[in-house]
């Protein structure tokens, strides 16, 4: 598994450019001990199943419905098959949460 914290980034900068930075809000980041982390690139569903399995974003029949996840703060995605580039941020958070 590859999942770094934002706090051991690498010293030659370009390293967070690589990745995908995954920020979490709600119980999420009480459950992960953190605010972000950084993962390689992949599929949507490559990325969550690199996640702490006690998050619990994912079912039978995709992502829970107690979570959203948001692309670069644009747009809401669901596809597990959605590539997610090198440079993107994920925001995970509770469907409740927002107004």
């Amino acid at each position: 598994m590859s999942i770094h914290s934002s706090a051991s980034a690498s010293p030659r900068g370009s390293a967070a450019a690589e990745q995908v930075v995954v920020e979490f809000f709600g119980t999420t980041r009480m459950i992960i001990g953190r605010d972000q982390l950084e993962t390689p690139p992949g599929t949507l569903g490559d990325i969550l199943a690199r996640l702490d399995p006690k998050l619990n974003l994912r079912d039978s029949e995709g992502i829970t419905s107690h979570v959203r996840i948001s692309l670069n703060g644009r747009q809401f995605i669901s596809d597990l098959q959605m590539p997610i580039l090198a440079g993107a941020h994920l925001i995970i958070l509770e469907a409740a949460a927002g107004g």
